[in-house]
């Protein structure tokens, strides 16, 4: 697994529990939607990053939040601008 040295300056306990490709899946100890902001907002200061949300998830059980993020760079379901003559 990578070095994520960054995360030890983030709120809230975090830790990566998954990395495949570039994909990573990082974990905290988050209780409350407005935490799960500042952590986004603190993640993105620390990694020079910006990050969009790719996916959220209305009805969960089991978790009370969760979403998906891409970053801002990622090509994931961008239209190439080509022009029809």
């Amino acid at each position: 697994m990578a070095d994520y040295k960054l995360l030890q300056e983030l709120p809230f306990d975090s830790e990566v529990v998954e990395q495949n490709g570039d994909e990573v899946v990082i974990r905290s100890k988050i209780k409350c939607e407005a935490d799960a902001d500042a952590w986004i907002s603190a993640y993105q200061r620390v990694s020079s990053t910006n990050w969009n949300v790719r996916k959220t998830y209305p009805r969960l059980e089991r978790i009370r939040y969760r979403k998906d993020y891409v970053c801002h760079h990622s090509s994931f379901q961008k239209v190439n601008n080509i022009c029809l003559h």
